[in-house]
């Protein structure tokens, strides 16, 4: 089972807003959506142990996995407007990263990864820090923190450390290595529309290979 998280594991001082018209999974090979977050939650809400996830596809509640500093607090929705000036609807709220520290783990309900599917993710984010460690959305084996399998994750948004520092990027860390991949574009206080793409590929004939695309504010 796969898991969401709505900062990086290794995040220390880039702080993220994920608005919330982000967090969103959608599975070509059945068109179907695997899940949407609106952070339709009062002002002032803590996505922490307890709290019940108001989108779709989630197997249960939110939970801050013991972490000294809880969970993100939800704040009113952002807006985000393209280099072309087209506006994008969007409702509901926003989960704001209040201290270093903060994390928010909630499960999906339904695996993603199966042979020759493709899986899109898409999400506002808008950095208040340029650089220091990862910050994003993570999808994760086990539910948190690897605590029931340890076949890696993938985390999308803003690089840390290495070559990716202050560029948007994705890393990926399991069994199958590290590897840390920027696209290059500046991270900046504007909020940015992240687009990513996993095209899943076919084990029966030993070519276990899997493709990644990311894209930054696309026109």
């Amino acid at each position: 089972m796969m898991s969401l998280l709505k900062h990086g594991a290794r995040v220390l001082t880039a702080i993220a807003v994920v608005v919330g018209f982000s967090a969103i999974l959608c599975q070509t090979a059945t068109a179907a959506l695997l899940a949407y977050e609106g952070f339709n939650y009062s002002d002032t809400t803590e996505l922490s142990d307890g709290t019940a996830a108001t989108g779709t596809g989630y197997a249960g509640d939110w939970t801050d996995a013991d972490r000294p500093a809880g969970g993100f607090i939800v704040g009113p929705g952002g807006t985000f407007t393209d280099a072309n000036g087209n506006v994008l609807d969007s409702s509901g709220g926003q989960a704001n990263q209040e201290d270093a520290d903060n994390r928010s783990f909630v499960e999906l309900s339904s695996a993603m990864g199966a042979d020759n599917t493709t899986v899109w993710m898409s999400m506002i984010l808008r950095p208040y820090k340029t650089n220091g460690g990862w910050g994003g959305i993570t999808l994760q084996d086990g539910f948190p923190n690897n605590t029931t399998g340890n076949n890696g994750e993938i985390i999308v948004g803003v690089g840390g450390g290495g070559s990716p520092a202050g560029k948007y990027a994705f890393t990926y860390s399991g069994p199958l290595g590290d590897a840390n991949v920027s696209t290059g574009v500046d991270v900046t206080s504007e909020p940015a529309f992240i687009l990513f793409k996993m095209e899943f590929g076919d084990d029966t004939d030993g070519d276990e290979s899997d493709d990644v695309t990311m894209w930054v504010d696309p026109l």
